[in-house]
């Protein structure tokens, strides 16, 4: 622990991802923080941004952003659209899904969203 020794350690926080050096709030501070290697300053608040509209939470069942391209870069299909792929994922089955557009979302409860 050097520069700076301190007690947040995973065995006294299991449950906060103590994990190598990345931003964490263990003591529900006002945002996430690390301890730096700069020996004049203890710590500093991480720019990690809110999360807003545009994010995942969880699996993203909830999730009403406007994201429409896959991680690869491939714009995402229509929901209410079977060109070029056929689906059952319709807004008639799936009503409280958010199937807007071409948006990304979770309607099955899969382990993330996806278009």
């Amino acid at each position: 622990q050097t520069p700076h020794s301190h007690s947040y350690t995973t065995a006294r926080y299991p449950s906060s991802g103590l994990d190598k050096n990345f931003c964490r709030n263990p003591d529900g501070d006002s945002g996430v923080w690390c301890y730096t290697t700069d020996p004049d300053t203890r710590f500093e608040l991480c720019g990690v941004p809110a999360c807003g509209e545009d994010c995942q939470i969880g699996n993203g069942s909830s999730y009403r952003g406007t994201v429409g391209v896959t991680e690869t870069g491939r714009t995402c299909q229509r929901w209410d659209s079977q060109t070029p792929h056929s689906h059952s994922y319709t807004t008639a089955r799936y009503p409280s899904s958010g199937l807007d557009k071409n948006f990304c979302r979770n309607p099955d409860g899969d382990s993330g969203v996806w278009c």
